[in-house]
């Protein structure tokens, strides 16, 4: 909440974005490498650099460099972002998906997204913010905004993931509700890549 809009404010937040997305497109085709089932990676990218930056060519560049395939990096804008300049967010995601680049909408149902603007964008992923999925099992009205956001991203062809699932009961919950995917403590703190390739490594065990 601090570290990003400070880097903003100063003027150092190209080359740090530049070294995140560097590092970690190195280290997911490392895991691919070493016989990883295959898995997207995704980052998030702040305003600044959504809207002042040629981001398409540094992550098709960084792809290049890295050899990660583009369809195994994901760009994940806020709603808020998306909407702050309608025009030139609609241009930079069209190129990023003709590069087969996927992107994802974050923090979904916090902003003012519409139908009609959702249309306009080649989004593969909403994100349903975590403050829809913190009280879900126990608010009924949580509940309906969860099916309606996923019901309306289904009818685009859009997948939906959950944030902050931290209970079992929140998980049944978005099961029967139709959601792809979830997101949360319920499942891993966030790691270091040492203790995420354990993790890897186990998932691959129990697949096997």
């Amino acid at each position: 909440m601090q570290f990003i809009p400070l880097a903003e404010e100063i003027g150092v937040i190209v080359p740090i974005s530049e070294w995140v997305i560097e590092t970690a497109c190195a280290q997911a085709q490392a895991w691919h490498e070493q016989g990883y089932a295959p898995f997207r990676i995704s980052l998030n990218v702040s305003a600044r650099l959504f809207h002042r930056y040629d981001l398409d060519a540094t992550i098709r560049d960084t792809l290049r460099r890295t050899g990660l395939a583009p369809g195994s990096f994901e760009v994940e804008i806020t709603e808020s972002v998306a909407m702050r300049n309608m025009e030139s967010t609609v241009e930079t995601l069209w190129k990023m998906n003709g590069a087969s680049i996927r992107v994802a909408m974050d923090d979904f149902g916090t902003g003012y997204s519409s139908l009609a603007y959702l249309q306009r964008m080649p989004i593969h992923l909403l994100k349903i913010d975590m403050s829809f999925i913190r009280e879900m099992d126990r608010n009924p009205e949580d509940q309906t905004i969860v099916k309606t956001i996923i019901a309306m991203a289904h009818s685009l062809n859009i997948d939906v993931i959950a944030e902050g699932v931290e209970r079992v009961e929140q998980l049944e919950l978005l099961k029967s509700f139709g959601c792809d995917m979830a997101q949360g403590f319920l499942f891993s703190k966030a790691v270091p890549a040492e203790e995420f390739s354990l993790l890897l490594r186990e998932n691959r065990r129990m697949t096997a």
